[in-house]
């Protein structure tokens, strides 16, 4: 017997793409966490570069966060700003949702993680730049930090921020830093 509505037909009416049922039914049960930044000898300032939300899971590329890295690092290097750490922080397991919300999430949770592993350390200054929902990353880490480290000066730099499904977070976003 022949499908009544024609294989074509029964394609179009099917919104999802192949492979969601895989990607659904294999979630991380546990939340991975990036690695948190280690003080080096005679650094007293730190810049953490992060990445955001991760629509693919088969094409997820960051190598910018790394890139951007190198790059900072060089600039402070030639300036002779030995003091300054820098470290690119990845949360990929955790970024890859099926929405972007469900990133922001996640990333709020990382930044706890990653904001009271920094305030432990007792940096003079942190600079936190984050992407789409990295940005919440930042905020939340930002916002542990100056919490427990109330001498620590706090920078961030919200690069094309994911604000949320009803930009809720446009009026969070920098809140409490010494420079946004």
């Amino acid at each position: 017997r022949s499908n009544p509505f024609g294989q074509e037909r029964a394609m179009l009416l099917n919104p999802l793409p192949l492979g969601w049922r895989y990607s659904l039914t294999n979630q991380p049960s546990q939340p991975t966490y990036g690695n948190c930044p280690t003080k080096g000898s005679g650094k007293d300032s730190l810049v953490v570069v992060t990445h955001g939300w991760q629509p693919y899971p088969f094409a997820t590329d960051v190598t910018w966060v790394d890139g951007m890295s190198n790059n900072i690092k060089s600039y402070l290097t030639g300036y002779s700003l030995t003091n300054w750490q820098v470290n690119g922080y990845k949360w990929l397991s955790n970024a890859w949702t099926f929405f972007p919300t469900h990133a922001l999430s996640n990333a709020k949770e990382q930044g706890k993680m990653l904001g009271d592993c920094i305030a432990t350390q007792g940096w003079l200054h942190v600079h936190l730049i984050g992407h789409s929902a990295g940005a919440g990353l930042i905020q939340i880490a930002s916002e542990r930090v100056k919490n427990q480290s109330t001498n620590t000066t706090i920078h961030c730099t919200f690069l094309d921020p994911y604000v949320g499904k009803h930009f809720e977070e446009v009026s969070q976003y920098g809140k409490g830093a010494n420079w946004s």
